[in-house]
C-alpha cells in the first residue's frame, strides 16, 4: 500500500478511486483504531456493492460489518447479520461466537446458551472464545 492511502487510513479519509478491497482494508483499520462508526458506513456501502459484483465475498463483509455493529452498541442491526451469517454457513465459528456475544449483551441468556453445544462443537470445548461465553453466561 503506497503512502498516500496509510495516510488516508490514519486520517479517515476515504479516496473515491480504492478498490472493493481497499475500501475492505479501510473499514479493518477503522475497527482496529476503535472507530466502529466510522466503518459502519463504509461496511454498508461495501455490502450493498458486493452483493452485486462479487457474491462470493457477501460473507466476509457481512462478517465484518456484524462486529462493526457490535463494537458500535447497534446490537439489533449487529443480531440480524451475524444471525445471517450464521443461518447461510452453520459452520462459521465467528459468527455464531458474535451471535452469541450479542445475545449475552442483550440479556437474552437462554438463546445465547443453546448455541453454546454448535459452538463447542465447532471450536473446542477449550478455544478461548467458549471459555469467555461460558464465563458471560454465569
Amino acid at each position: 500500500m503506497d503512502n498516500t492511502r496509510v495516510t488516508a487510513f490514519s486520517q479517515g479519509d476515504s479516496p473515491e478511486r480504492w478498490s472493493e478491497y481497499d475500501e475492505f482494508r479501510w473499514a479493518q483499520e477503522l475497527l482496529d483504531q476503535r472507530r466502529p462508526g466510522r466503518a459502519v458506513p463504509v461496511l454498508e456501502t461495501l455490502l450493498t456493492q458486493v452483493r452485486e459484483s462479487a457474491p462470493e465475498q457477501v460473507g466476509v463483509v457481512r462478517a465484518e460489518l456484524a462486529r462493526a455493529y457490535f463494537h458500535a452498541a447497534r446490537l439489533g442491526a449487529a443480531e440480524e447479520l451475524a444471525r445471517e451469517a450464521f443461518d447461510a454457513d452453520p459452520t462459521d465459528a465467528q459468527a455464531g461466537v458474535l451471535l452469541a456475544r450479542v445475545l449475552q449483551r442483550r440479556s437474552r441468556h437462554t438463546e445465547a446458551a443453546a448455541l453454546l453445544p454448535r459452538l463447542e462443537a465447532l471450536l473446542g470445548p477449550a478455544h478461548e472464545s467458549m471459555v469467555c461465553l461460558r464465563e458471560r453466561a454465569r
